[in-house]
This record gives C-alpha cells, sequence and structure tokens, in this order.
C-alpha cells in the first residue's frame, strides 16, 4: 500500500513540474535562440550574452528533463536507466567520429527498482563521463555497459582514449564531483586511468 501511494505521488509530482516548468524552460531555450540568430555581427556583445542565455537555459532545461524522467514512477527499474542512458550517448556521439556501443554482459532484472536519488545520480554521473569522454578523451571507441554477477549489478563506461596524468586526476572538478554522486547514492565507485591507454569508471550497487 506504502509503496502503491510513493508511486502515485512521484508520477503526481513529475507530472506537475513537468507541467509548469518544462514548457516554460523550452519556450526560453526557443526564444533565446532565435534572439541569437536575429542579431547582426555589430551587436556583438548583446549577441554573447544570448548566446550565453541559449547555452544555459539548454543545460537547465535538459536538467529538469531529466529530474522529470527520474520522477516517474515508470522509470524506475534498472533496465530503463540503462536504456535512457544509452539514448543519450547514441544522441551525443552521432556524428563524432566516436564510435558509442552500449551492451548489456547478462539478463537483467526487469523490476530491479533503483531508488529515486540513486536514479537520478547515476543519470548525471553517466552523462558527465560521456561528455568528459566527447570533448576530452581523443579517443575512437567508448564503451557503456550493464554487468551482473550474483545478484550485485555494475554500470561500466571505458574508453580508449589519452587519458589522463596523474595531477589532472587529483585537481578535476567533474571527477570529484562523479565521486562524490557515487559517495552519496551510496555506489561502489572506481576509477582507472592510464595515458595513452584510456580511461574506465565503474559503479557497483
Amino acid at each position: 500500500m506504502e509503496q502503491k501511494t510513493e508511486e502515485r505521488i512521484r508520477k503526481e509530482l513529475a507530472k506537475d513540474f513537468h507541467d509548469e516548468m518544462g514548457s516554460k524552460l523550452a519556450s526560453l531555450t526557443v526564444f533565446a535562440g532565435l534572439l541569437n540568430k536575429s542579431l547582426t555581427t555589430e551587436n556583438r556583445a548583446v549577441g554573447e550574452l544570448a548566446n550565453k542565455i541559449e547555452t544555459n537555459s539548454k543545460e537547465i532545461f535538459q536538467n529538469t528533463r531529466d529530474f522529470i524522467w527520474a520522477m516517474d514512477s515508470d522509470n524506475g527499474d534498472l533496465d530503463a536507466v540503462f536504456c535512457y542512458l544509452k539514448d543519450f550517448g547514441e544522441n551525443l556521439f552521432e556524428n563524432s567520429g566516436i564510435s558509442f556501443k552500449a551492451c548489456v554482459s547478462s539478463k537483467i532484472v526487469k523490476n530491479y527498482k533503483v531508488p529515486l536519488t540513486a536514479s537520478r545520480q547515476l543519470i548525471l554521473i553517466f552523462k558527465e563521463a560521456m561528455t568528459n569522454a566527447l570533448k576530452h578523451s581523443r579517443c575512437r571507441f567508448v564503451y557503456f555497459m550493464l554487468e551482473e554477477s550474483n545478484g550485485e549489478f555494475e554500470l561500466v563506461i571505458k574508453d580508449d582514449g589519452k587519458g589522463f596524468e596523474f595531477g589532472r586526476v587529483c585537481s578535476s572538478n567533474g571527477l570529484k564531483n562523479m565521486r562524490a554522486r557515487a559517495a552519496n547514492a551510496g555506489f561502489k565507485y572506481s576509477f582507472r586511468t592510464m595515458e595513452n591507454f584510456g580511461t574506465e569508471i565503474r559503479l557497483g550497487f
């Protein structure tokens, strides 16, 4: 009974948030884009400001979509989270020259529920990891995998890029954020990298 009540509340919150925020954020993104396109080269300073507004509004809109998606109880299964991230990766790396491969090494338990807060953190961690691979790794391949062993699951992302120097690993705010998110959600976090041999991130739960 309590579980059904929680699912109903989550669905209602997701719908309300979508109705109140989603459409307005989408409109803001469109308006900023139209403003940016209408400016002439003489309005360079205004154009730079409009570009920042457009970029930030797109990021807010996407983050809001992620939050709404995670709030919906229908998306609480592990396979739904994996497919959501898989779709993001396919869109992100499309036409990038980087080959993105997503696979499941064993049968996914359909009714394995991911807690709301954990689902949100999974999405944020792996979206950041994929974006970092696109922007910084200089890789040819990115692999995203869901593995299972003895009832425990691991989400894995690895690339064949240039890797990180030790100093960059220690100072990277992005990597610190991923580690903190993993700790807050109770995940087992593993990060491995080597110059010219790529990077691998594992989250176990």
